[in-house]
C-alpha cells in the first residue's frame, strides 16, 4: 500500500490525495528464477481516474550480485493502460568498491 498526498497540485484537474494497493504473490521456477503476479489498483493524479493492471514476470539472479527482471502486464477497466513492459537490472556494489 502506497499513499501520496498532492500539497503542489492544480486543484481544479489534480486529486489532493492518492493510493496504490498491490497484492501479488511470487513463487521460485528454478534455483535462480522467481516468478512475480500481481495486481495493480491506484489512483491516477488527475481527477477521477483510476487504472487497474494484472502482471506476470521473472527475476533472474546471474551472479550473486546482479539480477535482472522482465515483466508485462495489461490494463482492466475504460480508464487503465492496455499494456505496460517492465525490464529492470539490479548490480549490488559491495565494500570497499576497490
Amino acid at each position: 500500500m502506497a499513499w501520496t498526498h498532492n500539497s503542489g497540485r492544480a486543484e481544479e484537474l489534480e486529486r489532493a490525495d492518492m493510493y496504490k494497493a498491490i497484492f501479488g504473490f511470487s513463487g521460485r521456477v528454478d534455483p535462480d528464477t522467481m516468478m512475480v503476479i500481481d495486481i495493480i489498483r491506484e489512483n491516477e493524479r488527475e481527477k477521477d481516474k483510476e487504472s487497474n493492471v494484472v502482471e506476470l514476470g521473472f527475476r533472474r539472479q546471474l551472479t550473486p550480485l546482479t539480477v535482472i527482471a522482465v515483466g508485462a502486464g495489461a490494463g482492466f477497466g475504460d480508464e487503465s493502460p492496455d499494456f505496460r513492459a517492465t525490464v529492470a537490472f539490479q548490480h549490488s556494489l559491495t565494500w570497499p568498491w576497490f
